[in-house]
């Protein structure tokens, strides 16, 4: 009851229950890297995910499956990204890049492709999303979609103070750095 009283929004993923939501289009930014790495001449784009079924991760897929097809493409999906299973989809589907739900994934994914042999990004190139600050800090060299995560706080804070909810907000910056190359 306490916190009845209190104004809520829900960021990352809805909850429900009468509560505003702020997010960009997810599904934006998995057709975005798809123009991209097709710009870049790539055709073989293998699309990197988690098991978990958030919104998010199902928007982004859905983004994703439906930029490869209406460019003529077929799309691939692994959500159990392990060493055998990379390295069996890499064998099966040929990618001349790899796509993936987040830069932490992204990473995971340039360390098993380098395990197994292959130079990133010259063998393979690697995309990720996000692009947060910390990340970066970590790890400056991935190819990635920036999360706009200043007008989505914006837009909380907004609504904490009374705005009104429109519907998706900002927009994916893409932000290339060393790990995408031309096929």
């Amino acid at each position: 009851e306490i916190t009845s009283a209190l104004p809520l929004v829900s960021i990352v993923n809805p909850c429900g229950g009468g509560v505003p939501f702020v997010a960009p289009d997810e599904e934006r930014p998995g057709a975005q890297g798809v123009e991209y790495l097709r710009g870049r001449g790539h055709e073989r784009i293998l699309f990197l995910s988690y098991p978990l079924r958030s919104w998010a991760m199902q928007a982004r897929e859905t983004g994703y499956a439906d930029g490869m097809t209406a460019r003529g493409l077929e799309p691939s999906i692994l959500t159990d990204v392990t060493g055998d299973t990379l390295a069996a989809e890499v064998k099966r589907y040929r990618p001349t890049a790899i796509f993936c739900h987040n830069d932490w994934l992204a990473l995971s994914a340039i360390r098993l492709l380098t395990s197994q042999g292959y130079r990133v990004p010259h063998d393979i190139s690697v995309m990720g999303i996000d692009d947060s600050k910390s990340f970066v800090e970590l790890c400056p060299d991935i190819t990635t979609l920036a999360y706009p995560s200043e007008a989505v706080a914006g837009k909380a804070v907004d609504l904490l103070n009374g705005g009104r909810h429109e519907g998706h907000v900002g927009e994916f910056r893409l932000v290339e750095r060393a790990t995408v190359s031309d096929a």
